[in-house]
């Protein structure tokens, strides 16, 4: 079966139903098969859908039954389809029987037209029939399956009943035209060319050889666009990691700048600084969350400050130093000498103390 989506433009290929000699006395009168409810290679089509397709007359009396499907290049240059195909008409219109002689489905009364009935009649049980027709579908699930529902079929001039042949193994459509040939050939036109005989036919040779280029320049756009794409993805990997890196960048200035701007001595901006660059960057929709960041630094600075007023109470203490109801003034430098102190008795090593303290 095939069906051409109105949306889509597209023609698919499914079952491929039988065909039975109707009257012995009427050569080439044919009982057809024409679809069957349930799933195919274009989708599911209900039984709903195929009995309002015969009551809307999709499937008449003079109906086209061309010699195979149109193939693709076919439906687009010359969709109405050549005399030298059509192989027979539909001598009734349709009806949609529940109990058919191959089982529920379109039945209708088909004539082979006279050059085509010798290879009808050759090929017997080997062919088909399998219809093209417009319609809608949507995407959905039927019989514990997804995909394409037809909806509708509609009926068009352009519609038909071809004849076909059984798919092989793998699938694909065998032309017609080729299983006839294996039948009315004569013996000089079975005789094989020998590669000789090929080589003195210039036509030949050449048509050989526009194969060959369409064959080799189809493979060369296949590798130029496999590369091209290789190359868009680089591209997008080094622009993401461009970007982060950037954005680590701005989240490093931006903090070195607010921490500047606190009353905390270098060697405690330095400290904060470097615990606040060592964590994620705060980022909304890809840019600098400067709302958070403000936030964290804030944090930073309240905490350390709170652990510097800490050690300089404990120094104060140590040291005898209280408040005796008057201002007690403690320089910069006693600050330092007591912070130090303070880190020295918490077994910091001397250098270490001095650095932290912010003492040269």
């Amino acid at each position: 079966m095939c069906l051409v989506l109105l949306n889509m433009n597209k023609t698919y290929f499914g079952t491929v139903l039988k065909l039975r000699e109707a009257s012995a006395s009427d050569p080439g009168v044919l009982d057809v098969h024409i679809i069957k409810p349930g799933w195919g290679a274009s989708g599911y089509y209900p039984e709903q859908t195929l009995r309002q397709a015969v009551d809307d007359g999709v499937y008449h009396e003079g109906m086209h039954m061309y010699w195979d499907h149109a193939t693709e290049s076919e439906s687009w240059e010359r969709p109405e389809r050549s005399l030298s195909a059509l192989a027979g008409a539909l001598v009734s219109n349709a009806v949609y029987e529940q109990s058919g002689w191959d089982g529920p489905g379109v039945y209708a009364t088909a004539k082979a037209f006279p050059e085509f009935m010798e290879s009808l009649g050759a090929m017997g049980g080997n062919i088909g029939v399998s219809h093209s027709v417009m319609g809608v579908s949507e995407w959905g699930k039927a019989e514990g399956k997804e995909g394409q529902i037809i909806s509708e079929i509609h009926a068009d001039p352009l519609n038909s009943v071809d004849f076909v042949t059984i798919p092989g193994a793998g699938g694909h459509y065998r032309t017609v035209f080729a299983e006839a040939a294996k039948h009315t050939k004569t013996k000089e036109e079975a005789h094989m060319p020998t590669i000789d005989e090929v080589k003195k036919d210039k036509a030949l040779m050449e048509a050989l050889k526009a194969e060959f280029m369409k064959e080799s320049d189809l493979k060369k756009l296949q590798a130029e666009l496999k590369e091209s794409l290789k190359k868009q993805d680089d591209l997008e990997t080094a622009l993401t990691e461009a970007k982060a890196k950037a954005l680590v960048q701005e989240s490093r200035t931006y903090i070195v700048a607010k921490v500047a701007e606190s009353k905390l001595p270098t060697v405690s901006q330095k400290y904060v600084v470097e615990s606040l660059i060592s964590g994620a960057v705060a980022e909304v929709d890809g840019a600098l969350d400067t709302v958070a960041l403000d936030e964290a630094i804030t944090k930073a600075i309240e905490a350390k400050q709170a652990e510097i007023d800490a050690i300089l109470t404990e120094a104060h203490t140590n040291t005898g130093v209280h408040d005796m109801g008057g201002a007690t003034d403690v320089t910069e430098t006693d600050g330092k000498e007591m912070y130090y102190e303070t880190l020295i008795r918490a077994g910091k090593p001397e250098d270490v103390a001095r650095k932290l303290a912010g003492i040269d």
